[in-house]
């Protein structure tokens, strides 16, 4: 069993791809999530050669892995709403369209929108509390870290979805 950390699927969503296929023509073949999410994990097989995508889809039903797998793509693994697949190299990418490309990043983006405004109103708030209230100053800075951290975790991948909305847009 190896794991290898994530940049991100927001950052460096082609780069995953890549690492998926590098690790399996070294024999590691992507195995699940790992690092509290942070990471993958490969477990140990022969080496071989897989072209990987990644896809995102909410609340797929049973037909969406259907048709998936009839275009030549089997189903590695699923987080949440990406979904892992991998097929022979040179098979038809399940997302042709650009228009689809485009529409899947910005319902990414979109649902980190939400996200964003929420863990914002609440740092704000907690800052606002920090000013009004007089405690400890370990107390303090306890508060401002955890209110902060949900920010940084939606925030920083908003960014990436837009970044890369306005590079798909641009070509």
């Amino acid at each position: 069993m190896t794991t290898r950390f994530s940049n991100g699927l927001a950052f460096s969503h082609d780069q995953e791809t890549k690492l998926f296929q590098d690790m399996a023509r070294r024999g590691k073949h992507l195995d699940g999530i790992a690092l509290f999410g942070h990471g993958w994990s490969f477990r140990d097989g022969p080496a071989e050669e897989w072209a990987y995508q990644i896809v995102y889809e909410t609340d797929p039903d049973p037909e969406f892995f259907d048709l998936c797998r009839g275009a030549g793509w089997a189903h590695v693994l699923s987080g949440g709403t990406f979904h892992v697949f991998r097929a022979e190299p040179g098979a038809t990418p399940l997302r042709t369209e650009r228009t689809d490309q485009i529409a899947e990043v910005k319902h990414q983006r979109d649902s980190f929108v939400r996200y964003s405004v929420v863990t914002a109103i609440v740092f704000l708030a907690v800052c606002v509390l920090l000013k009004l209230v007089e405690w400890n100053a370990g107390v303090e800075i306890t508060c401002f870290i955890v209110a902060l951290i949900p920010v940084v975790y939606t925030w920083m991948p908003l960014a990436a979805y837009q970044w890369r909305l306005h590079r798909m847009r641009e070509e």
